[in-house]
């Protein structure tokens, strides 16, 4: 505050964007979106260092990512790659692709492929010849997620461990448990089950050690349906009441629904008709994130019609899904 008021910018910003960080870490993102804008507000009026330009405009997009604001998201890194061009900064330019590029691959409303291949591909080139390790190993893991969309499992495992390789080299932890993510998913597309149980196991303790409690969900989410595809009931429950217990906790929207339908599958299995229309309750009601999770939610639902013989009951949903699909 008293850099603002002494108007002492660079300052200012830097503090802003600290404490923007800071909110982000405890997942209170309004308030970090907050810190970011006051010191996006500056930017016009003077020339900040390059570096503290992409962590701004950086770390406010992946805030927006989290809140799943994603079309204002896509709005940050197009502002982010003008800027970059308007100060010919070929490192904010590099900065940008990376984040835009791996938003754009990730399966969420503002997926575009194609545009998000050729931003990944060009970044990969010019991390290369720059020799930014960290932008190098996002990169390659971003080719895995393609390689993950398009069913390509020898690619996927083959680009996750070579991200791997140089995240582990250069101690980049944060991609490191990102690589091991991809890799885990690569593992599953190729029958290797066995190796994933270690996997996940590796990235609990990691994304703990991490303090990122939207990507510990994940895990605690996917380590739970492992547990339900290896026939492990028993152990699946109690994990997935932990992954949904911490995404209510920190309001993290990306998972309740894929939670939800996880459980709800695991209790038709255990003849648990209640629980499981509770859950899939909450997937039809929920906020939907990736656009097909009341899809699956109706198809689900008239599994458990069928189930119980109501089947003019089950029939309607899955004409409901249908619908949701189109």
């Amino acid at each position: 505050f008293h850099a603002f008021a002494a108007r002492l910018d660079e300052p200012a910003c830097r503090y802003a964007i600290l404490a923007g960080d800071v909110a982000q870490m405890a997942c209170a993102f309004g308030d970090a979106l907050a810190h970011y804008d006051q010191a996006r507000e500056i930017v016009p009026e003077t020339p900040l260092a390059p570096p503290l330009l992409s962590q701004l405009y950086t770390q406010r997009g992946r805030t927006l990512e989290l809140a799943t604001r994603f079309e204002e998201a896509v709005a940050n890194y197009s502002e982010m790659l003008a800027l970059a061009g308007k100060r010919a900064d070929p490192a904010l330019r590099l900065a940008a692709l990376i984040a835009y590029g791996a938003l754009l691959v990730m399966p969420t409303r503002v997926a575009d492929t194609e545009k998000g291949r050729q931003m990944i591909t060009e970044a990969l080139a010019m991390a290369q010849t720059r020799g930014d390790a960290a932008v190098e190993a996002k990169a390659l893991w971003c080719i895995a997620l393609l390689a993950l969309r398009e069913g390509k499992g020898d690619d996927a495992v083959h680009y996750s461990e070579a991200s791997l390789a140089i995240s582990r080299q250069h101690n980049l932890a944060e991609q490191i448990a990102f690589a091991l993510n991809e890799l885990r998913m690569g593992y599953g597309i190729q029958g290797e089950f066995g190796k994933i149980l270690a996997n996940l196991e590796e990235l609990r303790w990691r994304w703990q050690a991490l303090g990122n409690r939207p990507m510990l969900v994940e895990i605690l989410a996917h380590t739970a349906n492992h547990h339900f595809w290896l026939g492990d009931f028993e152990r699946a429950v109690p994990v997935g009441k932990e992954a949904y217990q911490l995404a209510i906790e920190i309001n993290n929207q990306w998972n309740i629904v894929p939670i939800c339908l996880g459980m709800a599958s695991i209790y038709r299995e255990q003849g648990k008709i209640s629980e499981a229309l509770n859950a899939l309750a909450i997937v039809i009601d929920g906020e939907d994130v990736s656009g097909l999770g009341r899809v699956v939610g109706s198809v689900l639902l008239g599994h458990l019609y069928h189930d119980m013989g109501r089947l003019s009951d089950a029939l309607a949903h899955y004409r409901r899904g249908l619908v949701d699909l189109d």
